[in-house]
């Protein structure tokens, strides 16, 4: 049987959507990572810094902080990831961050 003929520019599409599937699994590890990591790293009852939690620098401005919330929320939000509390949690902090300096 022959293989079936896949034009170049197809393949092309595919690698780069492969590429991009795995970036973003990538990114999405790195991202809870560093989340957790600032989160466990805080004392009972302290401050978290909303901008060290979206990963944004001081002074940022309203698009660039809203488009990151929406980047992380969208990777840890709980009806994607009902069967783990951690993303649970850190949605949460998200939330209140983004509250704090939005």
């Amino acid at each position: 049987m022959r293989e079936q003929y896949i034009p170049p520019f197809q393949k092309e599409e595919r690698l780069k959507s492969i590429i991009e599937e795995n970036d973003d699994k990538e990114n999405k590890i790195t991202e809870e990572k560093r989340i957790q990591t600032y989160l466990s790293q805080l004392k009972n009852g302290e401050k978290s810094d909303a901008y060290i939690i979206l990963g944004i620098p001081v002074g940022s401005s309203k698009e660039e902080i809203k488009k990151r919330y929406r980047e992380l929320i969208r990777l840890f939000h709980p009806d994607l990831h009902r069967d783990d509390p951690d993303k649970l949690d850190i949605s949460k902090h998200l939330n209140t961050a983004y509250a704090q300096i939005k």
